[in-house]
């Protein structure tokens, strides 16, 4: 894995790191026709996230348990389980029944931090963001409409606010979103500038406002953008850089 070949002495940090996780009022209901499962609240008192990240393979540190045949292989050994079950207790089990839920709310607490670290610019970068605020109300399998509203900060002055609404429910997809962007500093950014144009961010601010919305495959939106006091460069050239560019003289 690459980007964790190059973190710093190729450590990896936990995916999540979570000083406490609180699920408030629970209750399960199960009877013949449906099964349902109620919660009131979860609070996630996390302390990071750590994400390693390259050009070839994405977040390197979500992977997919199991090897190309997992997925028979699974289905294999679950066929196998319920016929056991059947044998032993003549109990019929059916994959149709239905499930419901209900989650009332989801509360990210104790301001973690994302650890973002991107191997794809040819020198890579990491990235802080902490998540001041993050909550989801009204999460549910019926066709309702879930909220989520999170703040974000970026660098010293940095904010990201994210509000809207989607919907929980497969294979329906509607979303709604509002995202806006204060004072973030772009010179972390300067390396993917450079492999881009050959040119560094000695300084600049972007302010993005962005309103757009889903509904199955069509997107909709309106994004504006100001970036403010921009300065850019060209790279200064090493002595190897220099002797290269003079041919060797």
């Amino acid at each position: 894995m690459k980007s964790i070949e190059q973190a710093e002495g190729n450590k990896v940090e936990a995916l999540a790191t979570l000083r406490t996780l609180i699920a408030a009022n629970g209750k399960y209901d199960k009877n013949s026709e449906i099964n349902k499962l109620d919660i009131q609240s979860l609070t996630l008192d996390s302390e990071a996230m750590d994400l390693y990240s390259s050009a070839d393979y994405g977040i390197e540190n979500i992977v997919e348990l199991g090897g190309a045949n997992s997925e028979s292989s699974s289905e294999e050994r679950q066929e196998g389980h319920v016929s056991e079950l059947k044998g032993a207790n003549d109990v019929e089990l059916s994959d149709t029944q239905p499930f419901d839920f209900e989650l009332s709310e989801i509360n990210v607490i104790g301001e973690p931090v994302i650890v973002y670290f991107d191997t794809a610019p040819s020198q890579p970068v990491i990235h802080y963001i902490k998540i001041a605020q993050g909550q989801l109300t009204g999460i549910s399998s019926a066709d309702e409409l879930a909220n989520l509203n999170v703040a974000l900060a970026s660098g010293s002055r940095g904010k990201i606010g994210l509000e809207g609404q989607f919907l929980t429910k497969a294979p329906k997809q509607k979303l709604s979103l509002g995202v806006k962007m204060e004072s973030i500093d772009l010179t972390p950014y300067s390396p993917y500038v450079r492999d881009s144009i050959n040119y560094d961010i000695k300084q600049g601010l972007l302010f993005t406002d962005i309103d757009m919305k889903v509904t199955n495959d069509m997107v909709d939106g309106i994004v504006k953008t100001n970036i403010k006091a921009i300065d850019i460069e060209r790279p200064k050239l090493d002595k190897n850089e220099k002797d290269k560019a003079s041919g060797g003289n």
